[in-house]
């Protein structure tokens, strides 16, 4: 799981490394955020099996990944592959206004000599305001075309309180039979002699949500080990008990306080494996902080 670095120091440092390496990408945030022209997106690479990709917002290309330093492709600009984020940190900043957002096959661009399109998508973004934008979908096979797309996620997020920690469900695994329902579990801490027992915590994060939808932000209410479960919909369980179809899960503390985090699912389903019911889902959730 990715740990995203909070001192400004490192933020700094990163920017500066990315902005050495490679041109046109839009930069993490490092000067005061202008409202008045801006808005703020979040880019996410969800598409298992895809090429190496890069967004773009009409020619503009606005995700970057170090180039390679040694080797025959050295210094060469670079996709990004499945599971990546951009930034790692915050959100870029982008005009509002109405583009074309795309998502560019970066090795075959090379070979054509002209931008090689994924998907595309026409989308307005409004200044002042938080979007992640997902590449998602499966690559073709002998029998069918690529399903690549492009969701647009308005992040409506909660006022700042440092006194509490947010949470968000996000479905963009693709080619799931079935509709999820999303919840954040803290388990019950049995009696001792000393102390009564602690009842489970259990906080839904989003029900029957289809691909390509999300819950909104919820308060978690205390601080401990949260398990973040996910469900078939329709189907008879205790979230409390039953083993999700997939999960992860993270102890949050105080130092959580104030923050506002996404956990998401992603690339291409897979079906349980007997005799256990959770499949191997390796790198199919995790979870971002957007603030």
């Amino acid at each position: 799981m990715r740990y995203i670095l909070t001192r400004t120091f490192a933020l700094l440092a990163a920017v500066i490394m990315l902005g050495a390496c490679e041109k046109n990408e839009l930069p993490e945030i490092t000067e005061a955020y202008n409202v008045s022209t801006k808005a703020k997106v979040k880019f996410f690479f969800h598409s298992q099996g895809a090429p190496a990709a890069a967004f773009y917002v009409n020619d503009v290309k606005v995700t970057a990944i170090a180039p390679v330093a040694t080797g025959a492709t050295a210094g060469q600009l670079r996709g990004q592959g499945f599971g990546t984020v951009f930034p790692n940190n915050n959100y870029a900043e982008v005009d509002a206004g109405s583009f074309k957002m795309r998502v560019i096959d970066v090795e075959a661009s090379k070979t054509a000599g002209q931008l090689v399109e994924l998907t595309a998508k026409e989308i307005t973004l409004e200044p002042a305001t938080f979007y992640s934008a997902y590449f998602v979908g499966v690559p073709a096979t002998a029998t069918s075309p690529a399903t690549y797309e492009i969701h647009l996620a308005r992040d409506n997020q909660p006022v700042s309180d440092f006194s509490k920690v947010w949470w968000r469900f996000v479905n963009t695994m693709a080619e799931a039979p079935f509709k999820v329902d999303a919840y954040a579990v803290k388990a019950k801490v049995p009696a001792t002699a000393t102390a009564p027992e602690v009842p489970a915590v259990i906080v839904p994060l989003g029900m029957n949500l289809d691909y390509k939808q999300q819950g909104d932000y919820v308060q978690l209410p205390v601080v401990g080990t949260w398990v973040f479960k996910v469900y078939p919909s329709g189907t008879t369980y205790d979230p409390e008990t039953s083993a999700p179809y997939i999960s992860h899960s993270l102890a949050v503390t105080n130092s959580h306080f104030g923050r506002v985090y996404t956990t998401q699912i992603r690339g291409k389903y897979e079906a349980p494996v007997p005799p256990s019911i959770t499949p191997v889902t390796t790198g199919k959730i995790d979870y971002w902080r957007e603030r």
